[in-house]
């Protein structure tokens, strides 16, 4: 999974966070997702695996549920 817009999204939920408060809560997903990308070529890339049942690696982080 590639972006190349995630600077954008974020610019875009800064202007209406103050008068959507959900805005907020996506402005931390995103930054969240970004922090897990690596850079590819100036492209944010996600390699993203089942691993396990109730587990996914997203670039060698593992996520799983308790």
């Amino acid at each position: 999974m590639t972006s190349d817009d995630l600077d954008k999204l974020l610019q875009a939920l800064a202007q209406i966070a103050p008068g959507e408060p959900r805005a907020q809560q996506l402005i931390y997903a995103a930054t969240f997702a970004r922090g897990l990308a690596r850079n590819e070529d100036g492209r944010l890339v996600w390699d993203i695996a089942y691993v396990a049942p109730n587990a996914v690696s997203v670039n060698g982080q593992l996520f799983s549920r308790p």
